[in-house]
C-alpha cells in the first residue's frame, strides 16, 4: 500500500472527528502524487453524496482552470480539509 492509499484507508475508517458523524460518505483525496495539490475547505453536499472532492460548483471552476492551464484533472491531487 503506497502513502496515498494508506491515507485514504485511514480516512475511510476514521470515526474520530465530529464531521464524520453527519457525513454520508468520507471524502478522501483523488489524483496522482505529482507535486500539484489543490486543497479546498470542508466537503460540500455534492462531495458528501458522492465521496469525491471538488465535484460541485468549485469542481467545475477548477476543471475550467485546469483546461486553461493544459493540465488534466487526473494529473493533480485534489483534497479537502476538515475542521
Amino acid at each position: 500500500m503506497n502513502e496515498l492509499e494508506l491515507i485514504e484507508h485511514n480516512i475511510l475508517e476514521c470515526q474520530a472527528c465530529t464531521a464524520r458523524a453527519s457525513a454520508t460518505k468520507p471524502v478522501p483525496g483523488r489524483g496522482e502524487k505529482t507535486g500539484i495539490v489543490f486543497v479546498g475547505r470542508n466537503p460540500g453536499i455534492d462531495e458528501d453524496r458522492k465521496g469525491e472532492p471538488f465535484i460541485g460548483e468549485a469542481g467545475r471552476v477548477l476543471d475550467d482552470f485546469l483546461v486553461i492551464c493544459g493540465i488534466r484533472r487526473s494529473d493533480v491531487f485534489i483534497t479537502n480539509i476538515v475542521n
